[in-house]
């Protein structure tokens, strides 16, 4: 007996956008945990006694790309009903999967230039509250000095700078005579750069989620995340100090 392959569903997936093939039903197939929540859905019913169950098909048929369709739980509910049989005809089901599909291959990918410009303007607007903050920190002499205008590349070379201090550190203070000579730089100048390098990857992962979000909207966990990371350098731009 056939079954469906792995190749129809990922083919079904892929012309599928993401979303529920019942018209005007915005449903996701994959949630924001990558786990498929969807169900595949036979149009001519998958076995003897089921909905629109047609015996002149071959199981070959039946479990192929053209008798399947991605559906939503509430209406792959309705559409098997049985008082819903006259209503979700095989004619009718098929024409909701190639419209649906079709609408998905044809429609060029697009960004909404509205969300685009509001995620800008909070961005900004967060970008120069860290920069206010910064520059009324609790300790002028002492403060962890934060770029509110370090690119990707700026952030990298700061961090692989201080990765380099880590290791000349390590370097001369092998044993515990090196230590005790080197103490202000084992005991004050590994804590400095270790605090300099969590506000730089602090930033990094900040930098990437404001991106990632500009084209993934509804991503809720990744908008939560980032609202954590926020107020964590808030605090680090106003109160994260040098040892002296």
């Amino acid at each position: 007996m056939s079954s469906i392959s792995n190749k129809t569903v990922k083919a079904l997936l892929a012309n599928s956008g993401n979303k529920c093939a019942y018209p005007g039903c915005t449903a996701t197939l994959i949630n924001e945990q990558f786990l498929l929540v969807a169900q595949l859905a036979h149009i001519e019913g998958s076995s003897i006694g089921g909905p629109r169950y047609n015996a002149l098909q071959s199981d070959e048929e039946r479990h192929g790309y053209k008798n399947l369709m991605f559906l939503c739980y509430p209406h792959h509910k309705e559409i098997d009903a049985s008082i819903n049989i006259k209503k979700y005809t095989v004619k009718k089901l098929t024409k909701f999967k190639i419209d649906h599909e079709e609408n998905c291959i044809h429609t060029p990918f697009q960004i909404d230039g509205s969300h685009i410009y509001r995620i800008t303007q909070e961005v900004n607007k967060f970008w120069n509250d860290i920069l206010e903050l910064n520059q009324n920190h609790i300790s002028d002499d002492m403060m962890v000095k934060i770029s509110v205008n370090s690119t990707f590349d700026d952030l990298y070379v700061s961090i692989l700078h201080s990765i380099n201090h880590y290791n000349d550190m390590w370097l001369n203070c092998l044993s515990k005579e090196e230590q005790e000579k080197h103490w202000e730089l084992f005991n004050i100048g590994m804590y400095n750069h270790t605090i300099n390098t969590r506000v730089t990857l602090l930033q990094m992962h900040i930098r990437y989620l404001e991106e990632y979000l500009k084209t993934n909207v509804k991503h809720q966990s990744s908008k939560n995340k980032l609202q954590e990371l926020r107020e964590e350098l808030k605090r680090a731009a106003n109160t994260a100090t040098y040892s002296d």
